[in-house]
């Protein structure tokens, strides 16, 4: 085996066992079709405009949720207004990073006036799919006006990747994240929140094993080293 297959190897090696990366999650609630089963609809995989029948549902199948009824937001139920969603990051070491995070979240009977917006503390997320008048539930030849109001749940996923320096700090220090949703048609604009669910990638710093030993290199110095070893390589092999 030649020098320059040695070398590729080790360096290999060693960024293969520099992190040990985790899957995490954390939720509030459980994305469980309102608990009606009804089916959320996953943004990702279609578009809205390709809503089934299976996502939509009707105002009467949830429950009303009176004003000042509930100091906490809850789920399967029809609110109305401005909701704040406390969601606890599961603990981290101070050597460990989180290396993304995708939030899903399932919800239902947005857009009345215009969509609702979603916010990671005070930082805009994007919008949440338009669930209302979505259908119609009831199968033709029924009139349209005799069709009860419906509704369609989406699954909508955001990307929390600019996030990242503030969700790891965080989760080493422990305490709630603060999810908020902002109907887009004010106090009077009623949803349903079916569940929510945050996906977190951890990366464990861990000491680079190579055939000199161990040392407590981390990844970007491994990658380094594997590079600094090609260059004085190729300069041995062109004197030679």
């Amino acid at each position: 085996m030649n020098i320059l297959m040695r070398l590729t190897i080790i360096a290999v090696m060693a960024l293969g066992t520099a992190h040990s990366v985790m899957a995490m999650s954390t939720g509030f609630g459980t994305i469980d079709g309102l608990g009606i089963g009804v089916v959320p609809h996953n943004t990702a995989i279609l578009p809205a405009s390709s809503i089934g029948s299976s996502s939509s549902f009707i105002f009467s199948e949830l429950p009303l949720l009176r004003r000042g009824s509930a100091t906490q937001l809850p789920t399967d139920t029809w609110v109305f207004g401005e909701k704040v969603i406390p969601l606890y990051l599961p603990r981290i070491g101070q050597n460990e990073v989180i290396q993304s995070a995708i939030l899903e979240i399932s919800s239902g009977g947005h857009g009345l006036g215009s969509l609702s917006s979603i916010f990671l503390e005070k930082s805009p997320l994007g919008f949440l799919s338009d669930g209302d008048g979505i259908g119609p539930r009831n199968p033709e030849p029924n009139p349209p006006e005799s069709n009860p109001t419906y509704n369609a749940l989406f699954l909508d996923m955001f990307d929390l990747g600019p996030h990242i320096p503030f969700l790891t700090d965080r989760a080493r220090n422990g305490g709630p994240i603060y999810i908020t949703i902002k109907p887009g048609g004010g106090s009077r604009d009623g949803w349903a929140l079916d569940g929510l669910r945050l996906n977190l990638s951890v990366a464990d710093q861990e000491p680079v094993v190579t055939d000199l030993g161990t040392s407590p290199v981390p990844l970007p110095a491994a990658f380094w080293l594997f590079a600094t070893g090609l260059v004085s390589l190729l300069g041995i092999r062109k004197k030679s």
